[in-house]
C-alpha cells in the first residue's frame, strides 16, 4: 500500500507539473494579428483596415509599413499610401500616435491599444512622386469586380513582433473568389478568412479577389493553382495560361527530382490595351495618337513578382493577333518565377532570411538569386527539348552576353553592385541580374562540369547545398563562396574571386572551349545582311518584346516587306543561321514568316552577304573532339 500511495503521489506531482507547463506555455503564447477588411466598402479608391491588437503588450509599440520588400530591390515606402491612421483603447477612445518618417507610427501609451484603423489607397490609380509602385507589387481596388492585394502594401506589423501569426478576415461580394497560396477558410459566401504563421508569411502571399477562373494541376509533388482575371473579357484566361505554361512546368518537373513546396499559385491580372495595339498596327500610324493614349492611360507595364510558393503577374493584352506571343512571354515569366522556389526562397543568406522591411541589408549574392534562376529557366527548356541548342546558345545566351558586356565591370564587381543595389549609381544596373547574372551562371556551370570531369553540374551543387540549407536555415553571407567551392574543386575559387567578387574581364573563349562553343569578341567577316536593321525600312516595337511592325518601306528594300507587316525580331537568328549558329551560304533561299493584315504569309528571300565587323559572336563547333562533345552533352542534357 505504501508503494501505491507513493506512486499515486508521484503521478499527481507529474500531472501537476505538466498542467503548470501547459498553462505557462499558453500564457506565453504569441499574440496574433487579427485583421478585418470589408471589400464592399470602397471609398475614393481606398479600403479600410481594422486590426484587433489587444494581445500585443510592450513598453512602446511601433507599427511599421515596409520601406522595401523582398524581390523588388528598390525603395517602395508603402507608408505613403496609408491615411487616417489611428489607435484606440477598448472603449474606443483615440490614443496619441506620432508618425515617424514615411512608414512608421509610434503609439504613445503602448499598454492601452485595443484597435488600430487606417485606410489604404489603391496604388494602381495613384502617382506618388518619383517612387513608382509597379503593378505586380501594388494594389487594385475595383469595387465589385476585382481586388489585388499584395499584403505588404496593405498590412503593417509591430516592431519586434514580426514572427507573430495573423488572421485576415475579408467581407466580400459573393461572386468573387479569393486566390492565394495562403490557407483559407470559407466562413460564408460573403466572408473568407486567411491564415499566416508570421508577418513574413503574410507579406509573401498575394491575394486576388475576382470572379472564379482557375485551373489546378500538378508538377511533381507540388499542386499548382492558376487564377486569372481579365479586366474586359469574360473568357477563361486560366485555361489559356495553363495551356501555355504546362510544357515548361513539365520540363521543370523533369529537371528537378522533387520541389520544395507542397502547393504553388500563379495569379495573373490581364489589362486590356487593345486600343494601343490597334494604333500600333495601323498602317496610318501616328506618334501623336500613341502619345495621346499614353497620357490618358499611362505607360503599360508588365511583369511578375516571385514569392515562396506563389507568383503575382500583371500582363498587358494588346489584342488577339498577339495572343500567342503574349502567352509565350507569360510562359517564360512563369518558369523564371517558379524557379525562385529554389533560390532565394529556399537557398539564401541571413539577410534574406530575416528580412528587415524598414532598414534592409541587401545580400551580395544576386548572381545566385536572380542570375542562376534566370539561367535555369532558360536551360530547362533546352534540356527538355522545348528549345534547340541553337536557340539557347546562339540566340538567348549570346544576347544576354552582349547586354551583359554593358555592365560597368571596371567600376564595380557584381557582388558590390548587389550589396548596394538600393543606392544611386548601383540600382540603375539592376536589369543586369538577368543579363550578366545569367551569363555568369552559365559559365559557372561549364566550369563545374570541367573541374569535376562531368561528375557534377551547377544544378547538382545547388541541390547538394539545399540538403543543408532551406527557407528556415540560411547560409552565411560571407563564407558562402568558400562553401560552394568545397562542393566542387579548389580551383573554382578563382572564378568567384575574379569574375563575381572581382572586376577582371571574363575569358569567354577559354571557358566556352570546354563545351565546344566558339566565341569571338570582334571579327571581320562576310555575313548575311540583317533583314530588319540593315534593310531599307523603318520599324517600331508592338509592345510585345519579340515583334516589330514595319512603318515605312524605302527604295532598295530587299525582303518584300510592306507597311503594316508584323515580323518577329529574331528572324536573323531563326532563318539566316544553321543549327549550330553558322551563317547559311550566300544566295540560299529562305522563307520569312510575316503577319500581314492579320494573315500569316511567307516571303521568299535570297540571302545577301556583306562585309561587316561582328561583336561578341557565338557559334557551336561543327566538329568537336570527344572530350568537348561529352561535356557539351552533359551541359545540355543530351543523351549519347
Amino acid at each position: 500500500m505504501q508503494n501505491k500511495r507513493t506512486n499515486d503521489a508521484q503521478i499527481k506531482l507529474i500531472l501537476a507539473c505538466i498542467i503548470l507547463t501547459i498553462t505557462s506555455l499558453y500564457s506565453q503564447a504569441q499574440p496574433v494579428y487579427h485583421y478585418t477588411i470589408d471589400l464592399n466598402d470602397v471609398q475614393h479608391d481606398r479600403i479600410e483596415v481594422t486590426l484587433n491588437c489587444q494581445d500585443f503588450v510592450s513598453d512602446q509599440l511601433v507599427y511599421h509599413f515596409p520601406k522595401v520588400v523582398p524581390g523588388t530591390y528598390e525603395v517602395s515606402d508603402f507608408g505613403r499610401f496609408i491615411h487616417k491612421f489611428g489607435a484606440f483603447d477598448k472603449d474606443g477612445k483615440k490614443l496619441h500616435c506620432n508618425k515617424d518618417g514615411k512608414n512608421s507610427y509610434i503609439i504613445s501609451d503602448a499598454s492601452r491599444p485595443h484597435t488600430i484603423r487606417y485606410s489604404v489607397s489603391d496604388t494602381w490609380d495613384m502617382f506618388m512622386g518619383l517612387i513608382r509602385i509597379y503593378p505586380m507589387e501594388g494594389t487594385n481596388f475595383d469595387e465589385g469586380t476585382n481586388f489585388v492585394i499584395n499584403p505588404f502594401a496593405v498590412f503593417g506589423y509591430f516592431e519586434n513582433f514580426v514572427d507573430c501569426p495573423a488572421n485576415i478576415r475579408f467581407t466580400k461580394p459573393a461572386n468573387l473568389y479569393g486566390v492565394s497560396a495562403l490557407p483559407q477558410t470559407m466562413i460564408s459566401d460573403e466572408q473568407v478568412q486567411f491564415q499566416a504563421y508570421s508577418y513574413h508569411h503574410l507579406a509573401d502571399c498575394p491575394i486576388m479577389f475576382a470572379p472564379p477562373d482557375t485551373v489546378r494541376f500538378n508538377v511533381r509533388n507540388t499542386e499548382v493553382l492558376i487564377g486569372t482575371y481579365h479586366d474586359t473579357k469574360s473568357i477563361s484566361y486560366a485555361e489559356i495560361v495553363h495551356k501555355s505554361i504546362n510544357p515548361s512546368m513539365e520540363a521543370v518537373g523533369s529537371f528537378l527530382d522533387s520541389l520544395p513546396a507542397d502547393n504553388y499559385a500563379f495569379i495573373y491580372y490581364f489589362k486590356d490595351t487593345e486600343k494601343l495595339g490597334e494604333i500600333i498596327q495601323s498602317k496610318h500610324f501616328k506618334m501623336l495618337r500613341i502619345i495621346g493614349y499614353l497620357l490618358k492611360n499611362g505607360v503599360p507595364i508588365g511583369g511578375a513578382l516571385e514569392h515562396n510558393n506563389s507568383t503575382f503577374g500583371y500582363s498587358i493584352d494588346i489584342g488577339d493577333a498577339f495572343l500567342d506571343q503574349t502567352m509565350e512571354m507569360i510562359a517564360g515569366m512563369s518558369v523564371h518565377e517558379f524557379f525562385h522556389i529554389i533560390t532565394p526562397l529556399n537557398l539564401h543568406s541571413q539577410y534574406i532570411d530575416n528580412f528587415n522591411y524598414i532598414d534592409p541589408v541587401m545580400s551580395k549574392h544576386l548572381w545566385l538569386y536572380e542570375g542562376v534562376t534566370e539561367y535555369f529557366s532558360r536551360l530547362v527548356l533546352v534540356r527538355s527539348g522545348l528549345k534547340s541548342p541553337k536557340e539557347f546558345i546562339v540566340k538567348t545566351m549570346q544576347k544576354k552576353l552582349v547586354n551583359g558586356e554593358k555592365f560597368p565591370n571596371e567600376k564595380m564587381s557584381f557582388t558590390e553592385f548587389s550589396a548596394n543595389v538600393l543606392e544611386k549609381g548601383y540600382k540603375r544596373q539592376y536589369m543586369q541580374v538577368y543579363q550578366r547574372g545569367a551569363v555568369l551562371a552559365m559559365l559557372l556551370d561549364i566550369e563545374i562540369i570541367r573541374l569535376t570531369d562531368g561528375e557534377k553540374t551547377l544544378l547538382d551543387v545547388i541541390l547538394e547545398l539545399m540538403v543543408k540549407y532551406n527557407k528556415d536555415h540560411p547560409f552565411n553571407e560571407e563564407s558562402f563562396f568558400d562553401e560552394f567551392v568545397t562542393c566542387v574543386h579548389p580551383d573554382l575559387k578563382s572564378f568567384f574571386d575574379n569574375y563575381i567578387d572581382g572586376r577582371e574581364e571574363i575569358p569567354y573563349q577559354k571557358i566556352f572551349d570546354a563545351v565546344g562553343v566558339e566565341y569571338y569578341p570582334s571579327i571581320d567577316e562576310n555575313r548575311p545582311l540583317y533583314p530588319i536593321r540593315e534593310n531599307k525600312v523603318k520599324y517600331s516595337r508592338t509592345g510585345i518584346v519579340e515583334s516589330l511592325i514595319i512603318k515605312k518601306v524605302k527604295k532598295g528594300e530587299f525582303i518584300g516587306f510592306q507597311k503594316g507587316d508584323v515580323v518577329n525580331r529574331n528572324i536573323f537568328y531563326d532563318y539566316f543561321k544553321d543549327e549550330t549558329g553558322h551563317y547559311l551560304p550566300e544566295d540560299s533561299l529562305v522563307e520569312i514568316p510575316v503577319l500581314r493584315d492579320n494573315n500569316e504569309i511567307t516571303l521568299p528571300v535570297n540571302i545577301k552577304y556583306v562585309e561587316k565587323t561582328t561583336e561578341n559572336k557565338i557559334q557551336i563547333k561543327n566538329d568537336m573532339p570527344p572530350s568537348q562533345e561529352r561535356f557539351y552533352n552533359i551541359w545540355l542534357g543530351i543523351e549519347n
